[in-house]
């Protein structure tokens, strides 16, 4: 029962860990997505300021300086919303970490630099807390099993008792005087041994050890199906950590093609040749692909605590991290 709870306790800590984590990274990305709705509002402010001068001077449609007002209102709503969204994530982490929000420091602008180095040499899944808990659990039955097989049997017990008296007469009558009397003089001693067998009890104990020796089979099936659950996780963790470095590699071609097209778009723009249309998309491609090379390069680490996490140990995950300059 103490390696239960003990698996138990261990097992708590690693949830928390993982949602601590996972309550960190939401924190970076919602810090890189902030950054990102900034640098968008810049630029549509910049393009916004040039093309009121250009309608002040009849050089282009009032219309096109309402679009131009109208997307940069948007990007001010979504840095609203990216910046609400960084304070509910921070709040959350420092609930789950126990300290006030003005207190926490978060940084991960350098997880977007790096990448989190593969354990070659992962621990087994033995070693789970959940596993171990189970195999615990499967322990205590084989446990109860045992007692209720050794309880169909002779019970042995050594008995033994010494006792004394003292009399403060003689036999004829007399009485000697001092302390006679007070120490025993003449002494009883009593030796056995006691056979208990509960010849009774063996229908019932029969029946309870079949109960138990379910029970056990049930925990060992138990246990397969959790090494093979925690198996089937890990295997899934390795997916989606393969498929988000897939991605990140991705992202730099999808980031390099929008900064290309919002540079041509702006430069077909002062010339004439596009429309305030053509620039609000290309702005908002750029947009879209900062955000997503950004969230790439943050979800190979996040990738990397869910394989860490699904093998039972995070701490050489967070000995990576804490490594990061």
């Amino acid at each position: 029962g103490a390696s239960v709870a003990t698996a138990g306790m261990h097992l708590t800590r690693l949830d928390v860990a993982v949602v601590t984590a996972n309550a960190y990274f939401d924190v970076v990305t919602a810090e890189q997505l902030f950054v990102t709705a900034q640098a968008n509002v810049k630029r549509l402010q910049v393009f916004d300021n040039t093309l009121h001068v250009l309608v002040d001077n009849q050089l282009r449609p009032g219309a096109d300086a309402a679009l131009a007002d109208a997307s940069l209102a948007v990007a001010k709503n979504q840095l609203i919303q990216a910046n609400t969204s960084v304070e509910v994530r921070r709040a959350a982490l420092a609930d789950l970490v126990g300290i006030s929000t003005r207190n926490l420091e978060v940084e991960g602008a350098q997880l977007l630099t790096a990448e989190p180095v593969e354990n070659s040499a992962p621990a087994s899944l033995a070693s789970h807390p959940l596993l171990e808990q189970e195999s615990a659990v499967v322990n205590q039955s084989q446990a109860q099993l045992s007692v209720l097989t050794h309880s169909y049997v002779p019970q042995f017990n050594t008995l033994a008792s010494l006792s004394g008296r003292g009399a403060g007469t003689a036999l004829d009558g007399s009485f000697p005087g001092g302390a006679n009397g007070l120490a025993p003089n003449t002494l009883n001693w009593a030796a056995g041994i006691q056979a208990t067998f509960p010849a009774f009890d063996y229908f019932s104990l029969r029946a309870q050890k079949k109960v138990q020796e379910a029970n056990v089979r049930a925990e060992q099936a138990r246990y397969q199906q959790t090494l093979d659950d925690l198996s089937a996780q890990v295997q899934q963790a390795q997916a989606q950590l393969a498929g988000a470095q897939q991605i990140a590699l991705n992202t730099p071609v999808e980031l390099a093609a929008a900064q290309a097209s919002e540079q041509q778009q702006r430069a077909r723009f002062q010339a004439g040749l596009a429309t305030v249309v053509d620039v609000a998309v290309a702005e908002s491609l750029l947009t879209q692909a900062e955000v997503d090379d950004a969230v790439a390069r943050l979800n190979i680490w996040r990738a990397s605590a869910g394989v860490a996490a699904a093998r039972g140990d995070l701490t050489p995950f967070l000995a990576q991290l804490a490594q990061q300059p």
